[in-house]
């Protein structure tokens, strides 16, 4: 059986990742445990899995990447990732992007202590973390997590359940199909 790719985008900035690490292997296991005998492979890309071209930026390189995923996940910690001219940051650009294209969106607020001592973080970037998580808990898209172990626990269950409803949506969708009886009316001339 030929396996159908689902893709998957991980937004994360270079404080996370440790959290993206476990997505993608936690995606990895559970499709192989569960899902590939279904026919689908789930296939987790991150921005740093996509090679930059010469002389284009590199959000021109993520956003077809992200208009061709069915899921983006969202991982936040103290961080929003590159400001780009017009103010916006990478993980606001690719979560505005992911919602004006209506994909499905999974936002961990990993509130965790962190290993960097307070001068080592960058106040313009944590408030500006802030200030989106602020905008996602508004959206009622925002899992507040509170230890590593939790994240891994919670993010496993919630793409197990993402994972099985897409599943049964399709399968739900084929079973509607053109019964056999009616097929020869609507393919005639092919």
């Amino acid at each position: 059986m030929k396996s159908r790719e689902i893709k998957i985008f991980i937004s994360f900035a270079s404080d996370a990742e440790d959290e993206c690490k476990s997505i993608r292997d936690i995606i990895e296991e559970e499709t192989k445990n569960h899902f590939l005998e279904n026919g689908y492979k789930f296939t987790p890309i991150c921005w740093k899995d996509i090679l930059p071209g010469l002389g284009h930026p590199q959000k021109e390189k993520i956003d077809p990447v992200i208009v061709d995923c069915r899921l983006v996940i969202i991982v936040l910690k103290n961080r929003l990732g590159t400001k780009y001219e017009n103010g916006e940051t990478g993980i606001e650009h690719e979560y505005n992007l992911a919602k004006g294209f209506s994909k499905e969106i999974l936002v961990y607020d990993c509130d965790f202590i962190i290993d960097k001592r307070r001068s080592e973080v960058d106040i313009e970037q944590l408030k500006m973390a802030n200030d989106f998580i602020q905008k996602a808990s508004r959206e009622g898209l925002i899992s507040k997590i509170d230890s590593f172990e939790n994240f891994k626990k919670i993010f496993r269950r919630n793409f197990a359940q993402w994972a099985k409803k897409l599943i049964t949506s399709e399968s739900n969708l084929s079973k509607q199909s053109i019964p056999p009886e009616k097929f020869e009316h609507y393919s005639r001339g092919f």
